[in-house]
């Protein structure tokens, strides 16, 4: 993997800047994307890490970043960012069942959509989903049904992809220790952990490594947990 790129989206973020980290200690290169949180500055200091303001519920935003990055030849992409409006099914307006679902499902589509003339054959695509995707919770309808979304995305871009030989896999992390899960040990499905603990970002970085690398060369099309066995 020395000297490949990489974009991963939503470096600010917990599970963004431990990926990116994680790629980063493999002499990869790194484009990270952000939006209204700052990036550490243990990632800008990095020679091989460059960052990007990008809105993913934006066209515009999306097309001014690939154009940015028009001229690289891409080794793979981490769909890695997530937004949540919490709310229960019934206060849940049109705007935030709109905002929800194009940050999580439809930008990473339209970005990866156009970055495609850019990626090299046998590149990777890992998409984060989420549990919530896979067995629904307490709240939060709109983000559910937005990470189911990126399930059945990553699906259907294995088939696209696969005539340039081009692998794409999802993620479906449990409850990991970020602060988008702030509180995890109360949330009502922590009982359901078989490793009865919080998950650590490290954890779904040392996933995505695997997936981007040639070590999974025959793994496409899959949905991998890693969720400490709260659901199988």
């Amino acid at each position: 993997m020395k000297n490949n790129i990489y974009i991963v989206t939503g470096v600010s973020g917990g599970i963004g800047h431990e990926i990116a980290k994680t790629l980063l200690k493999n002499n990869c290169k790194v484009i990270g994307t952000y939006l209204n949180t700052k990036i550490s500055d243990s990632l800008l200091n990095q020679s091989n890490f460059s960052a990007y303001k990008l809105n993913l519920a934006s066209k515009d935003s999306i097309s001014s970043f690939v154009e940015n990055i028009k001229s690289l030849n891409i080794d793979g992409i981490v769909n890695n960012s997530g937004s949540n409006i919490p709310g229960s099914f019934d206060q849940i307006t049109s705007e935030m069942w709109t905002e929800v679902n194009n940050i999580n499902l439809l930008g990473p589509f339209l970005l990866t959509q156009a970055l495609e003339e850019s990626m090299k054959i046998k590149s990777s695509i890992v998409n984060i989903a989420s549990f919530s995707g896979q067995i629904g919770g307490p709240i939060s309808t709109h983000y559910t049904v937005a990470k189911a979304g990126v399930i059945a995305l990553t699906q259907n871009m294995a088939i696209h992809f696969s005539k340039k030989d081009i692998r794409v896999n999802s993620i479906s992390p449990g409850l990991i220790d970020t602060k988008m899960a702030q509180n995890a040990e109360e949330h009502p499905l922590f009982n359901r952990v078989l490793m009865s603990r919080v998950g650590r970002p490290s954890e779904i970085a040392s996933v995505v490594k695997f997936l981007l690398s040639d070590d999974s060369s025959y793994i496409t099309g899959q949905t991998i947990n890693v969720n400490g066995g709260m659901c199988f």
